[in-house]
């Protein structure tokens, strides 16, 4: 920005626009990180392992800790899989095998964890 000489009037305003636009870029990303650096903060009582998972972060960790709340709760991980709706619905057999096959999964747990858990 330093190096642009603007000739006319509009070209001073095009910089002044730029200068601003640049510096309101510059303040959301600091937000950003600090909020970020808030919600690590946040989670580390916590001592979960989600943000390990490829591509769940911080943030998406955080928003499924703050649905699901404290996981002991749940007695066994079938329970927490009926609550988020990723547990089978039905089994069938198969007409010439003897082993069950899954019918399908159900996608009637909390809305905010539906794309988490539907693949």
């Amino acid at each position: 920005m330093k190096g642009i000489r603007p000739l006319t009037a509009t070209d001073n305003c095009r910089r002044d626009i730029a200068r601003d636009l640049l510096a309101d870029l510059r303040r959301l990303d600091r937000q950003v990180k600090d909020n970020e650096a808030q919600m690590r903060d946040a989670l580390a009582p916590s001592r979960t392992n989600l943000t390990s998972l490829p591509g769940l972060g911080t943030v998406l960790a955080a928003k499924v800790l703050g649905h699901i709340g404290d996981i002991s709760r749940f007695p066994t991980e079938h329970h927490f899989a009926s609550y988020v709706g990723n547990a089978p619905l039905g089994w069938r057999r198969c007409s010439r095998l003897t082993v069950p096959r899954m019918l399908f999964i159900a996608t009637s747990g909390p809305a905010a964890l539906i794309p988490f858990v539907v693949t």
